[in-house]
């Protein structure tokens, strides 16, 4: 059956844990009151990263087939399901920031919550693979949207 998967790109959460770990091992191996210092930073470092990730990871992965649109937090669990049947129409949006690129997938919802999906990822070109998805193998006639900034 044919898909369309997304899902986050986990080398955004690399660099800040590799920052975190150099200045947790300096404070490991340094003494007196800098010890101290750079642990603390460490610690409250650790706590922003955390802080920051968490709804990232709660919304971790896009999945559409032709029979429904899921979004799946970290472990793979389904967070969200809607059938196309509800869905009224899809956006989606690409910003690009160095070597990341950022999408945003927009799905609304006839009667619920719409679905905001931001994603971080170094692939080029899912907004297209997007609309070419749902043109082909919804069967519900669907407006996309693509929007470029």
């Amino acid at each position: 059956m044919k898909e369309f998967h997304v899902k986050q790109n986990l080398t955004i959460f690399a660099i800040p844990v590799a920052i975190d770990v150099l200045i947790f091992i300096l404070g490991a191996i340094s003494s007196g009151i800098f010890r101290f210092i750079l642990l603390g930073i460490a610690a409250a470092f650790l706590g922003v990263i955390i802080y920051q990730s968490k709804p990232i990871l709660k919304s971790f992965a896009l999945k559409l087939t032709p029979k429904e649109v899921r979004v799946l937090d970290f472990t793979g669990k389904t967070v969200r399901r809607v059938d196309w049947r509800r869905v009224e129409g899809a956006a989606a949006g690409r910003r690009k920031i160095l070597f990341i690129n950022m999408y945003s997938f927009y799905f609304r919802v006839k009667g619920d919550e719409d679905i905001n999906f931001i994603l971080n990822s170094r692939e080029s070109d899912l907004s297209q693979k997007f609309r070419n998805f749902i043109r082909v193998f919804v069967r519900r006639n669907v407006p996309v949207q693509i929007v470029k900034s």
